[in-house]
């Protein structure tokens, strides 16, 4: 790699690297590089840190006549801006392969809102206090607690219907849909405010087409800089939200079970908990993942074992431990994110159905407008995004059908664990 060689040796550190350093459960200490202008993680073992501190130094020279774990290493650092080359071309040469088609972006295609950073800021400066004080998490848990006991406890129907109600079909499925974009919202706050509490800062916030639903999500990277167990509180901080909310909900309807909006409570209260039993999901990559990530400290696990999995069924090797869990993680992920897919697809036609009769009527009301705005926001890109996303996904393996991209993935009954650390999307 002559070309390659000559980006290395005239490549320096870039200055303003943020660092920390941490210990694993097995007491093997690691540390994660911050580079605040691209936004871009990394995470160094033992040896690696020191190799990066040299070259920080300028104790040893860069150059890629070594092994392949230093070139490696040194391919990562530049990949990712940590270390810079001498000349604009080169430095171009270092984000080689990160545009690509429009198409393979569709199915999680990030649109930034502006102004969050300074919402949050304004919120955090209201209750951040609050938030900080010893005593809420002990009120905050009880609360949850309590109503969610309720919640179980109680029988729902007839008295208390989720999905059917008085009003029209029209008006039912409006009204979760408005309470499901209220659940998003709070979730969102949730994961920024604790981001906030442990001092880290927020990236982007906004809109996020996730296999073309639309829904929000919070960029929380920055939490990579804090330790495990503050990563697991910020990504189990949304999910905690919607069931707050949900257990305050169950809680006035015990207290007000004849009020007139004990109907709409119960409905908030189920459909809150039902957000947070699907971001509570480790099988899908939600807010579950991200907490078991963090707790195994094995940071890709999703993308691990899909490639353990793919690589394993052509290799069929004889599996250890750790084999026979990225095994049974991934068959599981897989068949629960189609299992997810299948039933959205499901859902979403028997409750459409009603808003599409609306269309065929020969008047032009309310109910029509309403019917054809959700049938835009909700319907259509929906199965768009499950078209886009199955193309995108067939294309990859028609282009690499034997999994040959993964090198070494298995490599003495071990999967590898990628260097760069991937953007925290909650969602």
């Amino acid at each position: 790699m002559p070309a390659e060689d000559e980006i290395y040796q005239y490549s320096t550190p870039c200055d303003h690297i943020e660092e920390a350093s941490f210990t694993s459960r097995n007491g093997e200490r690691y540390w994660i590089l911050h580079h605040p202008q691209n936004r871009t993680y990394i995470r160094l073992n033992e040896n690696e840190y020191q190799a990066w501190k040299r070259i920080r130094e300028g104790k040893t020279q860069i150059n890629l006549n070594s092994n392949l774990h230093e070139q490696s290493l040194l391919t990562s650092l530049h990949d990712e801006g940590f270390l810079q080359a001498g000349d604009h071309e080169n430095q171009q040469a270092g984000n080689k392969g990160r545009d690509e088609n429009w198409i393979s972006h569709y199915w999680e295609l990030c649109i930034p809102l502006p102004g969050m950073h300074i919402l949050f800021d304004t919120v955090d400066r209201k209750i951040g206090r609050v938030l900080r004080s010893w005593w809420f998490p002990w009120i905050f848990s009880l609360i949850c607690i309590f109503g969610l006991t309720y919640f179980l406890i109680t029988e729902p129907l007839p008295s208390y219907p989720v999905l059917q109600g008085e009003d029209s079909q029209l008006i039912t499925v409006l009204s979760v849909y408005v309470i499901l974009i209220t659940a998003a919202i709070l979730h969102v706050f949730g994961h920024a405010l604790a981001c906030k509490v442990y001092g880290r800062e927020i990236g982007d916030a906004g809109l996020l087409l996730y296999y073309g639903m639309p829904c929000l999500y919070i960029d929380t990277s920055d939490i990579w800089m804090a330790d495990r167990r503050s990563r697991i509180i910020v990504s189990l901080a949304g999910p905690a939200v919607n069931l707050f909310i949900g257990s305050i909900c169950a809680i006035l309807v015990m207290g007000f079970p004849d009020s007139d909006a004990s109907s709409l409570l119960w409905r908030v209260a189920f459909l809150s908990f039902a957000v947070a039993l699907i971001n509570l999901n480790p099988l899908l990559e939600f807010d579950g993942y991200y907490a078991l990530a963090d707790l195994l400290e094995v940071p890709d696990l999703r993308e691990r074992a899909f490639s353990f999995v793919r690589t394993w069924g052509s290799n069929r090797i004889r599996l250890s431990r750790e084999g026979w869990f990225f095994l049974m993680y991934g068959t599981a992920s897989a068949v629960c994110t189609l299992a997810i897919v299948v039933f959205g697809i499901y859902f979403w036609t028997e409750h459409m159905t009603d808003l599409i009769t609306e269309l065929g009527k020969d008047r032009w009301e309310m109910d029509h407008i309403l019917a054809t705005f959700a049938i835009v926001i909700v319907f259509v890109p929906f199965f768009a995004g499950m078209i886009i996303s199955g193309t995108k996904t067939l294309m990859q393996k028609i282009g690499n059908p034997s999994g040959n991209g993964d090198n070494g993935v298995l490599q003495s009954e071990q999967v590898h664990e990628k260097r760069v650390l991937t953007r925290r999307i909650s969602k």
